[in-house]
């Protein structure tokens, strides 16, 4: 809760998990709370919004996947207004759902204030550190599965195999994924190439990679993405139409499977002057 003379401003983390739980917070305990607050709007960081209050509400459209939603249409028509995050998803709304066309504004996540490159000498104080002062490749457990991960090892086995290099590969996770992780790395071939980090460390492992490869299970486009951008680490992405609109030749993209990501992996390690080309595109 922020207060001034004038306005106040509330963030709400609802506990959800799943429909019945999210149906109920927005519709009812949503809308008690936006009474008793007796709030000018509601922002939403998702498609949801409570449909019995009186309330301006903004709704934010950040993935195609929301589409397929059976209440979407009533949720959209009771907003206010509609922010998408690019104008792929506003056209794809628009093309969908006509009406929306003059709710819609667009609001391209950004990379949080003050990102920016490390120094050659900060990278190498991080990697002394944490990957034994060797070159790695981030990946970010919560975007990807227990399956694409062993997706991705199946690809760094294949990588490891043609460049015979001393790269690395570092998974930051929560508690619950490093234990997970641990699992699945037992009984892998490079598993002393897998380092495992803490989530509270991904700022600074982020700002060292060599590059950072992104297995979501959404097409959603979010901060973390952006902020490698400006930190002037490549980025490697499965292939979507949704990404591809948005980030065009600026990032490596990769089918998902191991040998695609394989490729793509040896291309940013032995083609220097793409890596490069990669950042530079980035950073226009």
């Amino acid at each position: 809760r922020v207060e001034s003379s004038n306005e106040k401003f509330i963030v709400v983390k609802p506990r959800i998990s799943g429909n019945i739980t999210r149906y109920l917070w927005y519709q009812f305990r949503l809308k008690k709370m936006l009474k008793k607050e007796n709030a000018s709007v509601f922002i939403s960081n998702n498609h949801n919004c409570s449909i019995g209050s009186s309330c301006k509400q903004l709704i934010t459209i950040n993935s195609e996947r929301v589409f397929k939603e059976r209440d979407l249409a009533a949720t959209l028509k009771k907003s206010s207004g509609i922010i998408c995050t690019d104008l792929f998803l506003k056209n794809k709304l628009t093309e969908k759902f006509p009406f929306t066309n003059d709710k819609i504004i667009v609001l391209t996540p950004p990379a949080h204030s003050g990102t920016r490159a490390l120094t050659f000498s900060q990278k190498e104080e991080v990697k002394a550190v944490y990957s034994e002062k060797h070159d790695y490749f981030l990946v970010q457990w919560h975007l990807a599965t227990a399956e694409k991960i062993t997706m991705l090892l199946k690809a760094f086995s294949l990588f490891k195999k043609w460049q015979k290099s001393g790269m690395k590969i570092v998974l930051v996770a929560n508690e619950n994924g490093r234990q997970e992780i641990h699992k699945v790395i037992a009984n892998y071939k490079f598993r002393e190439d897998v380092f495992i980090a803490e989530e509270k460390q991904a700022s600074v492992l982020s700002k060292a990679a060599y590059a950072a490869i992104f297995i979501p299970d959404n097409d959603v486009i979010d901060s973390s993405m952006m902020n490698l951008l400006s930190s002037q680490v490549p980025l490697a992405l499965t292939s979507n139409q949704h990404f591809l609109s948005f980030f065009g030749d600026t990032v490596s993209f990769f089918e998902e499977n191991e040998i695609s990501l394989s490729k793509t992996m040896i291309q940013l390690y032995k083609d220097e002057n793409f890596r490069n080309q990669q950042i530079a595109k980035a950073l226009q």
